[in-house]
């Protein structure tokens, strides 16, 4: 498995490329339209978010790795 395998994998590939908080990955990411919040991404990126996550999250780390 690679790291583009995971969705913790993709927001860790975000942080790096766009030297970025996960804070400001998620502003970056309400910007351009999609919904996301910084605790959602911190959690997934921790591997303690307890949810399946949203449609809406999914596209969201797709668009920011």
């Amino acid at each position: 498995m690679n790291e583009t395998d995971t969705l913790r994998g993709l927001i860790a590939k975000a942080r790096r490329e766009r030297d970025m908080s996960v804070r400001k990955l998620a502003l970056t990411a309400k910007d351009a339209g999609h919904r996301i919040v910084g605790t959602t991404l911190n959690a997934i990126e921790a591997g303690t978010y307890k949810s399946v996550p949203s449609e809406y999250t999914i596209r969201a780390i797709g668009w920011l790795a």
